[in-house]
């Protein structure tokens, strides 16, 4: 294709919010830069919630139906919005969406295709269609490579047991970062349904779109690079500059907010996807209780049907009400951390939460791991990053009121081991920030590389 050429791009993420909205960020970064058209393909509802992302950028929206599937709910087309135990059934109606899928690229006929990591059969019809495409992953670069690892092991052998995912995959550059047991057997089902298309769509794609930020991940896209033999791209952090600012919901929140000490409130919150089990719950609130700071909790339960708050201690509420907030369900988590009264951040490690709540704030993490990659990410923080704190665990995964608040005083106290964690947030925010103005630049090598790919493939044909 010529350099005056537009390129045509079609985003296909998993149903899922964690998924959508990177793949969302992304778009808006390619969108800008010129000489790119971007489509965003998804279900109809996911669609109705991406647009509202959206302002003036000329990112086109298109729909396909999801099939039905036995138990599952009509209108239900998110993770968020079923049980956890019931998202195979996604999944299911998800990997149906191939046939749709290849109807429309053929009436799109864009040059590029780049798809979310569980999405194999999507490079399997672009390849059909003679679209070249990559993969992308929402994963930081340390956990996507330790789990690629696995999987690339796991494909040549199905006798793999949970133990076996707590050792080092072959070559992986890091000995402090790994999944501990209690992890490794959480996961492993889901590991075991998901290494083959893991692995898959990294065989089947031209080359993996991943974000990073940090010097110290440079060694894990040489080894993504190594064990796949494919070429990695950056692009970034992903993370939009004033994206604070844009909510103007959960006013009650900020007002609370507004009436506190600067740096004075723990802010406790855990994603969209992960949940805390009752015994957790508890241990976690009478932990907020006894550490006597003031607190912001957002709690979430499994159950898309009931309340969390149900989940609560026996009057937990009604003794922390002077100091203490617990909203049961959905908050503005970006204005939260901008927030200048919030001190230090209770999170399952999700990477997206963990850039936001750097960019933002500049906040002192604690660290409860819950699922999939969090605790890996975990590790990373702690133990190379040196940007928090992960609470202590027992062998079923279980932690203690004592240890929670053994780690919120650390974050927050005024003690060395505080101090440095504080100094190198501050240190990392000031490279996420400067990444993040390098959006522009990551976005040329995005397109040039795609470019670059389009233009092998035609040669290839011509030859």
């Amino acid at each position: 294709m010529g350099e005056e050429a537009q390129l045509q791009v079609v985003m296909l993420p998993w149903l899922a919010q964690g998924h959508i909205n990177p793949l969302i960020n992304l778009s808006k970064a390619l969108a800008s830069h010129g000489d790119v058209k971007v489509w965003i393909v998804s279900t109809p509802e996911n669609i109705s919630r991406i647009r509202a992302r959206l302002h003036d950028e000329p990112i086109h929206l298109l729909e396909l139906a999801l099939p039905s599937v036995d138990g599952l709910p009509p209108g239900v087309e998110c993770t968020a919005d079923i049980k956890p135990e019931s998202v195979h059934l996604l999944h299911s109606a998800f990997d149906q969406l191939d046939k749709p899928f290849e109807s429309l690229l053929r009436r799109l006929s864009p040059n590029f295709l780049v798809y979310d990591i569980v999405a194999p059969w999507a490079a399997t019809v672009a390849a059909q269609l003679d679209i070249p495409s990559f993969v992308f992953s929402i994963f930081n670069p340390a956990a996507f490579s330790y789990f690629v690892g696995h999987c690339k092991a796991a494909a040549s052998s199905r006798y793999v047991k949970a133990e076996d995912l707590t050792q080092l995959p072959t070559d992986y550059p890091v000995p402090i970062i790994s999944w501990r047991l209690f992890e490794a057997r959480l996961g492993y089902n889901n590991f075991i349904a998901f290494a083959d298309r893991v692995w898959a769509c990294c065989q089947q794609s031209c080359g993996i779109v991943i974000k990073s930020c940090f010097e110290e991940e440079d060694k894990y896209l040489k080894y993504l690079t190594h064990i796949t033999g494919k070429p990695v791209i950056s692009v970034g952090p992903l993370v939009i500059a004033g994206g604070a600012t844009e909510d103007k919901s959960g006013n009650f929140v900020v007002e609370w907010l507004d009436k506190q000490r600067p740096s004075s409130v723990v802010f406790v919150a855990f994603g969209s996807e992960s949940f805390l089990s009752a015994e957790q719950i508890t241990e976690l609130a009478l932990a907020l209780e006894n550490i006597g700071l003031h607190f912001l909790w957002s709690l979430r339960s499994s159950d898309v049907t009931s309340s969390a708050l149900s989940l609560l201690p026996e009057g937990f509420e009604g003794r922390t009400r002077d100091r203490g907030l617990v909203v049961g369900g959905w908050v503005p988590q970006l204005r939260i951390l901008s927030h200048p009264s919030v001190g230090s951040f209770v999170t399952h490690g999700g990477w997206s939460s963990v850039m936001e709540a750097w960019l933002y704030s500049g906040l002192p993490l604690v660290l409860i791991p819950l699922r999939n990659e969090q605790g890996l990410n975990s590790r990373q923080i702690e133990l190379e990053l040196n940007a928090g704190i992960e609470v202590e665990r027992n062998e079923d995964g279980g932690f203690s009121r004592e240890d929670v608040c053994k780690a919120v005083w650390t974050v927050m106290g005024n003690e060395e081991k505080g101090e440095q964690i504080r100094s190198k947030v501050r240190e990392l925010r000031g490279v996420i920030d400067l990444n993040t103005g390098r959006q522009q630049a990551y976005m040329e090598e995005l397109v040039n590389q795609m470019k670059k790919f389009i233009i092998s493939r035609r040669e290839d044909y011509i030859l």
